[in-house]
């Protein structure tokens, strides 16, 4: 294994209006996945699992779920990757929050 960086990579994706190809794209800008990534959601664990061997985890969020143009199915599938990692690798090195949208008040 190689050696764990002392700081996981964290982002924030705005997936409002974002299909499946769109939300592929920022994960890559976000996390780096390397010219190798292919766009799918196989390369998307491969990329997202050495990154979690290299720097021990990582933190993601994704706000504006409920904008966000992808296919049910692609939904899902997103997050089924997330949580096979979480399961391969153990507690605490996949962290992710799923935000559907945000209120705020003033008084």
């Amino acid at each position: 294994m190689a050696r764990k960086s002392s700081r996981r990579p964290a982002a924030v994706i705005d997936c409002a209006d974002l299909d499946k190809a769109g939300v592929l794209r920022a994960l890559d800008a976000a996390f780096g996945l390397g010219e190798q990534f292919g766009a799918n959601f196989d390369a998307l664990y491969d990329g997202m699992a050495e990154l979690i061997q290299e720097k021990g985890g990582f933190e993601l969020e994704l706000d504006n779920w409920s904008a966000r143009r992808m296919t049910r199915k692609s939904a899902e599938t997103l997050l089924a990757v997330f949580s096979e990692l979480a399961e391969e690798f153990g507690p605490g090195h996949v962290r992710v929050r799923v935000i559907s949208f945000r209120c705020f008040c003033y008084l």
